[in-house]
């Protein structure tokens, strides 16, 4: 558990959209929450999302993986049960 703190920590700093950033397009489907992070200066976009529930779910983004709730990089087409993941969606 902090291992995962000091990574989202450490993320939130190095990704101004996390830590200044506006939430955009938040969408629900199911048990899974999903929002964009933008960067106010350079307009990057992060997506966030978030499993509620405790079975896997279909993700189907795009772009890379830059922190998972399950300590790797995570799978942007699938979320684990209960997993958070922060997508760079490039």
């Amino acid at each position: 558990m902090l291992a995962l703190y000091r990574a989202l920590l450490a993320l939130r700093r190095r990704e101004v959209a996390l830590s200044l950033g506006a939430i955009e397009a938040v969408t629900a489907a199911g048990e899974v929450l999903r929002y964009l992070r933008v960067d106010p200066v350079d307009g990057r976009r992060l997506l966030v999302a978030l499993n509620f529930g405790a079975a896997e779910q279909a993700l189907e983004a795009a772009g890379t993986p830059l922190l998972s709730t399950h300590g790797d990089f995570g799978n942007p087409q699938r979320l684990r049960p209960h997993e958070g993941l922060v997508i760079d969606p490039g």
